[in-house]
């Protein structure tokens, strides 16, 4: 009986030294859950969006400004910083990404990492509203939404600062559930650093207090806790509004944004839908075949959280919770904007992040099977939107309009940037050398034109007699034109999209 035993267990053991063995991280893979992994490709399916041809659009005068702004030394670029308009954590993550190097796409990486992380948090919010189709839904929302994928390739702190509010949002949630200090010290380095990278963000974590003081009803204690938190990181703020006090002189300056008005609300919706700067309908008639399709994905969208409050009682407190999270400081953003032109849908982007999981959450409490085209109908117009935009943003192309000049521009030349609209993409573009001898000639600039990095001369009202090389004058087709000095003659003009060089030289 012994011997028997014995020769099944030898079997066995040559039978298993048979088998091949297993590859390495199979089993590792195996182990993850079908949730997971439905999140990790919607992460994925996100990140392809954001990194696609990410270094190929050319820079607008934003994000200009920022390229041009990190070019400088550690100290130089702060103080810049400090009497623009912003804080400065943003700039400082482009600064270390422009050591690796100067170049569109490394420069926005930053902020397609920072939209990639959305998804997963996106993921964990529409989770507490619905379970997991919620959760997944949510983060295949946040993937493709054309306005968070238009964010995400911009050079600019938005993408950063939205990711981070979602970021607090969540952090909230879980420090009301269990105030310990590990979830406390998670949310107070969510506001830190939201409020480190956009100012809006201060309003974006006041209004998910006011809607978890609303929904969640947490008690007098844990309310203290979490309030006091929010207190203390944004007190951390305080010694760079300190150094930042000239960004304060522009108060009573006059602001690019329009003061508010009813259609800016319609507006608000066109741009959640594609993107801050742009219409998905826009590009010439190429996407006027989505016209229909993402107007009925946008109505979609709207309705699946009321759908899902209407649907499903024991969900309706986590969904109102993320709901109110991006409502409630949207709307604190217009109240302020009736007094004081400030609302714009960039600056909404910063805080109108939970509300895509809600969206998610919305649409996946769509039952079975009716569910699988629901998500369908609203998704993928809105992918094919984001895929088709999101490399050919209408930027002007500045650079192939100042290819001709590149080391051409001698030490006796003068570059005349008509109007200040196009000098930070000039300064990127053009060679170093050439940089000293670029100037904005206008009547005046206003401050947000970025003149918080301007050098002494840089802006002039008209362009010097002085000049005893050649004048190289940069401005848009169909501006009133430069004068230039009487002795110059016009040799050549050249045109690219709507930026057109002109090279005058003396008689």
């Amino acid at each position: 009986m012994i011997d028997r035993a014995e020769g099944v267990a030898e079997t066995a053991a040559s039978a298993a030294a048979a088998r091949p063995a297993s590859l390495p991280g199979l089993e590792t893979a195996r182990s993850v859950s079908g949730y997971a992994w439905s999140v990790l490709g919607a992460t994925a399916l996100g990140l392809a969006l954001r990194v696609f041809l990410l270094g190929t659009p050319p820079l607008w005068r934003d994000e200009a400004f920022t390229a041009v702004a990190v070019r400088r030394g550690w100290l130089d670029m702060l103080d810049v910083v400090r009497h623009d308009s912003a804080p400065p954590l943003g700039y400082i993550l482009v600064k270390l990404a422009n050591t690796i190097s100067p170049a569109a796409g490394s420069l926005r990486m930053v902020s397609a990492l920072a939209g990639t992380a959305a998804m997963p948090m996106a993921a964990a919010l529409g989770r507490r509203i619905g379970g997991k189709r919620a959760g997944m839904v949510a983060a295949a929302t946040m993937a493709v939404l054309p306005s968070a994928v238009m964010a995400s390739r911009d050079l600019r702190m938005y993408a950063l600062a939205s990711t981070l509010v979602l970021a607090a949002a969540l952090a909230l949630w879980r420090a009301i559930e269990r105030p310990s200090r590990g979830r406390l010290l998670v949310y107070f380095l969510c506001v830190v650093l939201a409020v480190h990278t956009q100012y809006f963000a201060v309003l974006g974590v006041a209004g998910q207090l006011v809607a978890a003081f609303v929904v969640l009803r947490p008690g007098r204690v844990v309310l203290l806790k979490v309030g006091g938190v929010a207190v203390a990181a944004f007190a951390c703020l305080v010694p760079w509004l300190l150094a930042a006090i000239p960004q304060f002189q522009h108060t009573g300056s006059p602001f690019w944004v329009q003061p508010f008005h009813l259609d800016q609300l319609q507006g608000l919706s066109v741009q959640f839908l594609a993107s801050t700067r742009t219409s998905p309908f826009s590009h010439a008639g190429t996407l006027d075949w989505l016209e229909l399709p993402i107007r009925v994905a946008g109505a979609g969208l709207f309705l699946a959280p009321l759908y899902l409050l209407l649907r499903r009682p024991t969900q309706r407190r986590p969904m109102a919770y993320v709901a109110l999270a991006a409502l409630v400081p949207v709307g604190l953003l217009l109240l302020v904007g009736v007094f004081r032109p400030l609302f714009d849908a960039r600056y909404a982007s910063v805080m109108w992040g939970p509300l895509i999981p809600a969206m998610g959450a919305g649409l996946a409490a769509v039952r079975w099977p009716a569910m699988a085209p629901v998500v369908a109908v609203v998704l993928l117009p809105l992918g094919i939107a984001a895929a088709m935009i999101a490399p050919s943003p209408p930027n002007d192309d500045v650079p192939a309009a100042m290819a001709p000049l590149a080391g051409h521009v001698g030490p006796d030349d003068f570059v005349a940037v008509n109007g200040a609209h196009h000098y930070y993409t000039v300064a990127y573009y053009e060679d170093a050398a050439a940089i000293p001898r670029t100037h904005v000639i206008a009547n005046g600039v206003a401050w947000f034109e970025g003149t918080a990095g301007y050098g002494p001369d840089t802006w002039m009202t008209r362009i010097p007699d002085s000049v005893t090389g050649r004048i190289y004058v940069v401005g848009e087709a169909g501006r009133d034109p430069l004068p230039v000095p009487s002795a110059f003659s016009l040799m050549e003009t050249r045109c690219v999209d709507h930026v057109c060089v002109e090279t005058w030289a003396r008689r």
